[in-house]
């Protein structure tokens, strides 16, 4: 865990902030820059394929990616929200552990990163959407035949439970949930770029939390419709997220 944030990440949260920890040089984790620039991606996502009955190539990069986002989006973005803290983020100077089935299980940070006074939502968020998810996201889709606009749903969704999460425990009027609403309303970056994050999920009427972008999980056979797919689906075959 990155010692800093562990006020953080205490209790039920431990586990979240324990993907996260500062590279001491020892054996173990492998660069992730070499991870996801070389054709070693392609072959984690094979040996990831292993835990599944005859999946789909696509649908198990998705099913990867939602892991990798898991390990690292989720505590930089409670981090980024609740403390105001930037984590050093560029893949070229991070590393990656592996679990024995290919699944991303931890990332080591080449330092711990610092507080930030941010002013607006691409201040504080900027390291992990533009200096992160841009190349690991253009990486598997390339490794994998996986469209990036459903690589950037699967973040999209995973920051979007983050936002809300933190609104419930610090109020929306705190400056870091205000910011996160905000870019995920907003259509364009101010760079004039479209957000690739813009409106990852809606709510219907009924409070029912629905994904825009289908993430595939359907085509793995072992595994039920996630409980925000927004095919048309009875209710009773959705188990998951």
């Amino acid at each position: 865990m990155i010692e800093p944030l562990a006020p953080l990440f205490r209790g039920a949260l431990e586990e979240i902030g324990d993907a996260l920890f500062v590279d001491d040089g020892r054996a173990g984790p492998e660069p992730l820059g070499a991870l996801l620039a070389g054709e070693r991606l392609a072959g984690v996502l094979a040996r990831f394929a292993a835990r599944y009955d005859e999946p789909e190539a696509r649908a198990v990069a998705s099913q990867w990616s939602k892991l990798y986002f898991s390990r690292l989006l989720v505590p930089a973005t409670a981090a980024a929200i609740a403390a105001d803290w930037r984590l050093p983020l560029a893949p070229e100077r991070m590393r990656v552990t592996l679990d024995a089935e290919g699944g991303v299980a931890a990332f080591a940070l080449p330092e711990p990163g610092g507080a930030v006074r941010a002013g607006d939502a691409e201040t504080r968020f900027g390291f992990l959407v533009e200096a992160h998810l841009p190349a690991a996201i253009d990486s598997l889709a390339r490794a994998s035949g996986l469209t990036r606009r459903v690589l950037w749903s699967n973040a999209g969704n995973l920051f979007e439970r983050v936002v809300s999460h933190c609104a419930g425990l610090l109020g929306e009027a705190h400056p870091g949930v205000r910011h996160g609403r905000e870019l995920l309303a907003r259509r364009r970056l101010a760079s004039g770029a479209a957000n690739p994050l813009a409106e990852p999920v809606r709510y219907l009427a009924d409070g029912t939390r629905q994904r825009r972008v289908c993430c595939l999980r359907y085509l793995v056979p072992a595994l039920a419709y996630c409980g925000t797919c927004p095919l048309d689906r009875p209710p009773a075959v959705r188990s998951g997220n």
